[in-house]
């Protein structure tokens, strides 16, 4: 997500808010079978999917293609946190005072997860989302980024791993908060533990700050994207056709695609997070490359820009909508499909509104939302 710094859309990377947007687009689909899909399945999930081991095959894919949103929202938030982290101390301002915004920021998106994105859904219970892993990420990142380079690139590693962990270490609540995901207590559910996805968005951090270096312009984006993040295909191959660490105890069944595909997002595996990261690594060379010659996506644009704001809002518009029409849990794909498109439909003219006030002002609202 952004960073929240009323930054002017001028000083930012366009192909970093274009693939934010995309991963917005695509998220919205998994959203709208969530509340409008009959046949929904969970692959990848299994905290989630309840022993499934074969899904039909639509299906799969449906919500298979999705999962590149979470590693897009984690990651790229971190990066994000390292451009606006330069500009503000490029205006002056003290560490102390960066570290501090950071810290309330995290706290006000893990504060959304918990009061409002919870507020008048069909869950039972307190879930907690990607915003908690969000807002963890950026409170977290106040303490890390004053590490040397290369022990927070260590130590962001190391947290990725920790889904190999398992239970055995730690009572079963405790260790499904921190790293395994799925219920820390009978009233509290997470659906993306804490450590690993601090660790995701570490990485995020210090993918810009030692791989991009300080210089980051259009081009280099593409390149450095390219030559790091899409060879990490190779690793989601290898560690899938070793069947053995690195799937977060969600090995392979059979040799079938959909078994190869099938890697652990819920707690997201080391196969999962190489598969989705060589994905993310395509999407920002091949909008760098666009951008570069002055493809611009505006619909995607101001999604990415306003990615919080869109979040926050669009939970709330699927589950009135599926209530007052009575399509909740009743469609089939197709159905699904329309409801997204209808949904983007709704969304855009108020993304607009916002991004275009937000680049007149800055507050509170502007700065943390």
């Amino acid at each position: 997500l952004p960073m929240g710094d009323a930054t002017k859309p001028a000083e930012r990377l366009l192909p970093i808010d274009q693939v934010r947007g995309l991963a917005l687009v695509i998220m919205v689909v998994d959203h709208a079978s969530a509340f409008l899909n009959q046949g929904r399945v969970m692959p990848g999930s299994r905290n989630l999917a309840h022993g499934m081991t074969s899904f039909p095959v639509a299906q799969f894919f449906l919500r298979w293609a999705t999962h590149f949103c979470p590693v897009a929202f984690v990651f790229l938030a971190g990066l994000s946190l390292v451009l606006a982290t330069r500009r503000r101390t490029q205006r002056g301002e003290p560490a102390g005072a960066i570290d501090r915004f950071l810290v309330t920021r995290g706290l006000f998106i893990l504060l959304l997860d918990v009061a409002w994105m919870n507020a008048g859904g069909p869950r039972s219970g307190l879930h907690l989302d990607v915003l908690t892993a969000i807002g963890c990420g950026i409170a977290a990142m106040a303490f890390l980024r004053h590490l040397a380079p290369a022990w927070l690139a260590a130590l962001a590693a190391g947290l990725v791993l920790t889904p190999e962990l398992g239970d055995e270490l730690l009572p079963t609540g405790l260790a499904n908060l921190l790293w395994d995901g799925g219920a820390a207590t009978q009233s509290i559910f997470l659906n993306y533990a804490v450590l690993p996805w601090v660790g995701v968005l570490a990485l995020g951090w210090c993918w810009g700050e030692i791989v991009l270096g300080p210089s980051i312009d259009v081009e280099r984006l593409g390149e450095r994207a390219r030559a790091t993040l899409v060879p990490l295909f190779l690793g989601y191959l290898a560690l899938r056709g070793l069947n053995a660490f690195g799937n977060a105890r969600a090995p392979r069944l059979d040799a079938s695609l959909q078994q190869w595909l099938d890697v652990s997002k819920n707690p997201p595996s080391l196969a999962f997070l190489c598969l989705e990261t060589s994905f993310l690594g395509a999407c920002l060379a091949g909008f760098s490359r666009l951008s570069a010659r002055g493809d611009r996506f505006p619909v995607l644009l101001t999604f990415g820009r306003t990615a919080l704001f869109f979040y926050v809002i669009h939970f709330q518009v699927l589950h009135a909508a599926a209530a007052l029409t009575g399509t909740g849990k009743s469609l089939g794909i197709p159905g699904t499909l329309l409801g997204a498109c209808l949904l983007l439909l709704f969304m855009y003219p108020l993304c607009r509104w916002y991004e275009r006030w937000a680049a007149g002002h800055d507050n509170l609202v502007t700065r943390y939302l």
